[in-house]
């Protein structure tokens, strides 16, 4: 039916008629773009006036990471590793949002960025989906006008739309217009390229799964035009979808592997160092290289540690030198603010999205418990949750949201072991100030890890028979090699834990250390201190002890100390 069939007597000024999917309506100047701004979360722009300070790549920094994204962004579909879509990852302070930030104002310089979208948690805006498609479909009608009409004329057809589900909103803002546009400009050249940062900070993983999904089903459209960015830490949704579903046709940087960070680490701390020099009016060579070096190291390759110092040092007091020495450790007063506030600030916060902040604060303690044995094949991933009784469901519960602070290898991993990715990290879980109740003293590190190894070895060496059929022999291997150091852990243990007295009084620990019929190898250290470790007076234990002490010394043999 034509527009106003059978219609007289009134008049359309500064107006535009469409007709969408056989519907005709009439779109009121911009009234459709005005009315989508509403629900756009302006914050997430990477132009928006409150990304106005926020953190980009330093002149000179991340050169190569930069140019093997333009790399990417200009590969064409006639090369052989193209792809349509980019997964930078990396721990938190990895530097993933300044480097996004840095690449969207070259990409509108070049004019071939289309839309961006800066998740933060610390807004009720950026911290869901809510707003994302509306977002990106304004953005989308800003940069490629011939859309703009159709995106506002979906929006005068059904106001609603920013309200329905992700794969609705998509199809009208976004695709439907796209298909439109083309039809009616086929030759036009358009921006190509969306960036979306800090994916992980969509609090809701159910909603990051949801906006992973609807990309997926977009890039699979012929006619979709865009590249897609995302830049985020390895969390659980985005490795489920990255490692699965999106596994293919996914170009990967992963900012803690495939980059060397020292030298822009470098770079960063000279030139800001220098600024801080020239504010303050000092004249010698200062910091000293050796302290420069030292802050490189501490950083673990993490900007966030980088920025947090050197944010702390030119603090407006004007005393960088005095900052910079209580950075170092050369000074500290309790009465002043820690230097690294801010960045325990972000470790405390992932912590306490984890299903249990307490568990997971723990199991990072017990990983890095590196007494456990240097031997390279005791580290490994699998023996260590053996050693420690984590199961499969434990384990995931404890670590699965840890990934930006440590690497994780896979349960069942006998080759990788767990890696902290930051210094700094361990620094605040060892800190009872700053922890709070995620603070565990040494002591009861220690006095968990002897109360798993001893219910490991009753899961694990019950009798003999069970050592030969059932345990990996993998496993009985690394229980030989960690008897010397179980002696450790009763020693530095809370022997007044009523938990430890319990099990030390319940188990028999002699035919723990047979393990069947293998023979348990102990340094004679080691043996010195399992017997005062299970003789001490504060363990209240007798009995089947004074028979595990007789029966350890006339059955242990000794070993030097290859065999750690």
């Amino acid at each position: 039916m034509p527009f106003f069939h059978g219609a007289s007597g009134f008049t359309v000024e500064h107006s535009q008629l469409n007709e969408v999917a056989g519907d005709q309506f009439i779109v009121h100047g911009t009234d459709g773009i005005s009315k989508l701004y509403e629900s756009v979360a302006a914050e997430a722009l990477h132009d928006a006036m409150e990304r106005s300070n926020a953190p980009r790549c330093m002149e000179g920094t991340r050169v190569q990471l930069q140019e093997d994204f333009m790399s990417w962004v200009y590969g064409t579909h006639d090369s052989a590793d193209w792809t349509d879509r980019l997964w930078m990852l990396g721990a938190a302070g990895s530097g993933k949002s300044s480097i996004a930030q840095s690449i969207a104002e070259t990409c509108a310089e070049k004019k071939i960025l289309a839309a961006t979208f800066f998740f933060s948690f610390r807004s009720q805006k950026t911290n869901n989906f809510t707003r994302f498609i509306p977002t990106i479909a304004y953005q989308v009608a800003l940069a490629i006008p011939s859309t703009r009409e159709f995106i506002a004329a979906a929006i005068v057809k059904d106001a609603a739309i920013v309200d329905k589900s992700l794969k609705a909103q998509i199809y009208a803002l976004i695709l439907q217009p796209l298909a439109l546009a083309r039809e009616k400009h086929p030759d036009e050249l358009w921006p190509y390229v969306i960036i979306i940062d800090g994916l992980d900070e969509c609090e809701d993983e159910e909603q990051q799964a949801a906006i992973l999904n609807i990309l997926h089903e977009c890039i699979n459209t012929p006619q979709f035009p865009f590249r897609i960015v995302i830049a985020s830490r390895p969390e659980s949704e985005m490795r489920k979808y990255f490692g699965g579903l999106g596994s293919s046709r996914t170009h990967r940087i992963d900012l803690n592997e495939d980059y060397d960070v020292e030298p822009d680490l470098e770079i960063f701390f000279g030139v800001s160092f220098a600024l801080i020099r020239t504010k303050n009016l000092i004249q010698d060579e200062w910091p000293a290289e050796e302290d420069v070096a030292e802050l490189i190291s501490r950083a673990s390759g993490q900007f966030a540690y980088a920025s947090t110092v050197v944010e702390y040092v030119k603090d407006k007091s004007r005393q960088p030198k005095e900052r910079l020495r209580q950075v170092l450790g050369i000074h500290s007063d309790a009465t002043q603010e820690h230097p690294l506030s801010p960045l325990y600030a972000l470790y405390d916060s992932i912590l306490r999205k984890c299903p249990d902040p307490k568990e997971s604060a723990l199991a990072i303690r017990l990983v890095n418990n590196t007494f456990i044995s240097p031997n390279k094949f005791v580290a490994a991933a699998a023996i260590r949750n053996t050693l420690l009784g984590y199961g499969v469901d434990a384990w995931a519960r404890a670590f699965d949201n840890l990934h930006s602070l440590l690497f994780i290898p896979e349960y069942d991993d006998f080759s990788a072991g767990y890696k902290i990715r930051h210094k700094s990290l361990l620094d605040f879980l060892q800190s009872e100030e700053h922890a709070n109740d995620l603070y565990f003293s040494h002591t009861a590190v220690q006095t968990v890890t002897a109360i798993r190894f001893i219910r490991m070895f009753e899961r694990k060496c019950f009798s003999s028979a069970c050592a030969r059929t059932n345990a990996d022999p993998r496993v009985l291997a690394a229980l030989e090699l960690n008897n010397n150091v179980f002696a450790y852990y009763l020693l530095h243990s809370d022997r007044k834990s009523p938990d430890l007295v319990q099990l030390l009084r319940n188990t028999n620990i002699s035919s723990c250390l047979h393990l069947g019929e293998t023979r348990v190898y102990l340094l004679p250290s080691a043996l010195n201190e399992i017997w005062t470790a299970v003789h001490h007076r504060d363990l209240g234990v007798s009995g089947p002890h004074f028979m595990f002490a007789s029966t350890v010394r006339q059955t242990v043999f000794f070993r030097n100390s290859a065999l750690f």
